[in-house]
């Protein structure tokens, strides 16, 4: 399967949604973040991530976090050989990478907004393990769950 066909991560024997592994393409500090921010939408109640946008904005964290570590190195201002001061090249950087890591994390739903509405249901959890216990496969459950989606609030 290719990245472009992959938007639900697999499910492991006991139905629990898993991560793909990271492509081989992403930089060592980008698969770091490809772990640590795919951890955190599974564990907010993610049911279907978007690994190509996973993917970017990994790469864009990877890019901001060398730029800004190069900022705190050399500063946001820089002497020229002219010795004139400029902002650093770094800053420009940084700067496009946040703005990358904004509307891709929006797009994951990695807002605070978004975590706070995507918490998964606790009546959901329960009635997953009801319909577990009656001996219903994994994946079905996954799928029932899925098509039930958020429930009503109760008063």
């Amino acid at each position: 399967m290719t990245d472009a066909e992959q938007t639900v991560p697999p499910a492991d024997a006991e139905g629990a949604l898993t991560l793909p592994p990271a492509p081989d393409w992403l930089t060592p500090e980008a698969k770091s973040e490809w772990e640590r921010t795919g951890k955190r939408l599974l564990d907010a109640g993610a049911r279907d991530i978007d690994v190509n946008a996973l993917a970017l904005y990994c790469e864009a964290w990877s890019s901001w976090r060398h730029a800004q570590q190069k900022i705190v190195e050399y500063g946001p201002v820089i002497r020229t050989k002219a010795q004139y001061l400029v902002q650093s090249p770094y800053f420009q950087i940084a700067s496009k990478a946040m703005d990358q890591m904004m509307k891709l994390g929006s797009e994951l739903g990695m807002t605070p907004r978004d975590l706070r509405v995507g918490q998964p249901d606790p009546r959901l959890a329960i009635l997953k393990q009801q319909l577990l216990a009656l001996g219903l496969a994994p994946q079905v459950v996954n799928s029932l769950i899925a098509f039930v989606g958020p429930l009503p609030q109760q008063s």
